[in-house]
């Protein structure tokens, strides 16, 4: 039986460059040096359950964070497509997997990761309101 891979493109995006404020959240964070294995897929792919239980490992991670919120703000700020943040997936953030392309149909989302999501672009946009 042929096993499906899910491959990633390299692309990073600094929160300076993106006009995020850069300050001191990615210290208090729940992720690190250890654990940044399972936030983003592996060089050469995966198979769709190596990738199922990276990602539940991932999020459950990120249930845990104080600093969460702050996350998904600068992924969405970033338009990062390819790692798990702020206790979301690219694809919930409106990624596809493996190309980091926006999805053209919206992805059904559980009510709580649509107020996250809903929470943080409000708080970008105020903050943008804001600096401007």
């Amino acid at each position: 039986m042929t096993q499906l891979r899910i491959t990633r493109s390299a692309r990073v995006v600094h929160p300076s460059s993106a006009g995020v404020p850069v300050d001191d959240w990615r210290e208090r964070s729940a992720c690190g040096p250890g654990t940044a294995h399972l936030f983003h897929v592996p060089d050469g792919g995966e198979t769709y359950s190596d990738r199922a239980r990276r990602e539940a490992a991932a999020l459950a991670l990120c249930d845990a964070c104080p600093v969460s919120d702050a996350c998904l703000r600068w992924a969405l700020a970033t338009g990062d497509a390819w790692a798990i943040a702020g206790a979301t997936t690219p694809e919930q953030r409106g990624y596809s997997s493996g190309c980091g392309t926006r999805l053209h149909a919206p992805v059904r989302l559980p009510a709580p990761v649509v107020r996250r999501l809903r929470d943080a672009e409000r708080i970008l946009r105020q903050a943008r309101a804001g600096a401007a």
